[in-house]
């Protein structure tokens, strides 16, 4: 994993680690970058004392140019820190299986391995649109993926990832990829009754950037001005130094907002909410919107694929036309004033966690294809 600081992939890989049997895993988690003790993920899951875990500082390359992609295939050893005592410890262990959540750069580093072993890579995010870079740059962005994927057998985290992954010729057929949806442990997440239903209380759960579509949240904060009684809490770390919170200002609604930075346990301000929001442009499978379902808060989000996968209009959500800010300010009031649609909604949405998304169940999964993966020739 890039990093264990506390996020929606890191969640996965800890639950996945757990939840499989240690008397036929030996596992070892690697972190290509040190432990930050403030924003571990260790502070909201345990991991299992069977679990070893180790951390590097690795010389991440961050370019996020045509020609930065391209120059990833030609990356030689001597281009990362730490990566010989990288190599040295894949050599101790000699593991059956090495399996990334990395970020897809991250995956040229298997060819500096001097072990013979099956790779697996997880794809949290949905990587390359037509809609976002254009006809020539996603076909090249397309390439790339192609060859930084080659010699991986691939896990999709939802149906929109694999889709894109098919239809840019990333992979080459559907039996080259499995399809493990995110899901949460419901053991964790028990089904609450909002408080305080006469007072709006909004939350939305993600790092603050441009993708997540922050600042349309604000447009459509500032325009429920009349009600008197709300409060609105962003929870995450912040990437546009206080941009967000400059353009709330603006808008004169800055005093009913809450802006609490990373914090270790997101339930604590979901447990205070009658409404969750996510309005993103972009995205996997949101872990964040899952957790909500779990614990019964209505959910209104943006008409992108990755999100209208899980929440149905009007069936066990809201969904609103992407930036559309003076619609999802409607759908905002529309929740607050009318509770039993609220309630119905927020249960059939967690009764979808229950079926679909459960991690428990996911771990039996993983576990076959492991074997799957071992047993191919």
């Amino acid at each position: 994993m890039n990093s264990l600081e506390i996020g929606g992939a890191q969640k996965v890989l800890i639950d996945n680690a757990n939840n499989l049997d240690s008397n036929m895993y030996d596992i070892h988690v690697i972190s290509l970058t040190p432990n930050n003790v403030l924003n571990s993920i260790s502070s909201i899951i345990s991991i299992h004392d069977n679990i070893k875990v180790y951390y590097f500082d690795f010389n991440f390359f961050d370019s996020y140019s045509i020609f930065g992609y391209f120059s990833l295939l030609f990356k030689k050893k001597t281009d990362y820190n730490d990566l010989e005592a990288l190599v040295s410890l894949m050599s101790k262990i000699k593991p059956e299986i090495v399996h990334f959540h990395t970020s897809p750069r991250e995956l040229v580093i298997n060819k500096f391995f001097n072990i013979k072993t099956k790779y697996i890579f997880t794809d949290h995010t949905l990587r390359v649109t037509k809609d976002k870079y254009g006809f020539i740059k996603t076909k090249l962005l397309a390439l790339v993926f192609k060859k930084l994927y080659s010699g991986y057998n691939i896990i999709s985290v939802s149906e929109e990832i694999k889709n894109s992954l098919l239809n840019n010729k990333i992979i080459d057929s559907s039996n080259n990829c499995l399809l493990l949806l995110n899901g949460v442990n419901l053991n964790e997440y028990n089904q609450v009754i909002p408080n305080k239903i006469d007072k709006l209380v909004v939350v939305y759960v993600s790092r603050i950037d441009n993708n997540k579509g922050h600042i349309d949240l604000i447009k459509a904060w500032a325009l429920l001005r009349d009600l008197k009684e709300k409060l609105l809490y962003i929870v995450g770390p912040d990437s546009l130094s206080g941009l967000v919170q400059s353009f709330a200002e603006d808008l004169g609604c800055k005093d009913s907002v809450i802006f609490t930075g990373s914090v270790t346990n997101p339930k604590d301000f979901i447990l205070k909410a009658n409404v969750a929001v996510y309005p993103s442009y972009n995205e996997g499978l949101p872990l964040a919107l899952l957790e909500k379902m779990a614990m019964g808060v209505p959910v209104i989000v943006s008409d992108i694929k990755e999100l209208t996968a899980i929440i149905t209009d009007k069936e066990n959500g809201l969904v609103y036309e992407l930036s559309n800010h003076e619609e999802l300010s409607e759908k905002i009031r529309f929740l607050h004033f009318n509770q039993s649609i609220a309630k119905l909604l927020a249960n059939n949405a967690r009764k979808l966690v229950e079926l679909k998304y459960n991690s428990v169940k996911n771990a039996a999964i993983l576990d076959n294809y492991y074997s799957d993966i071992l047993n191919k020739k």
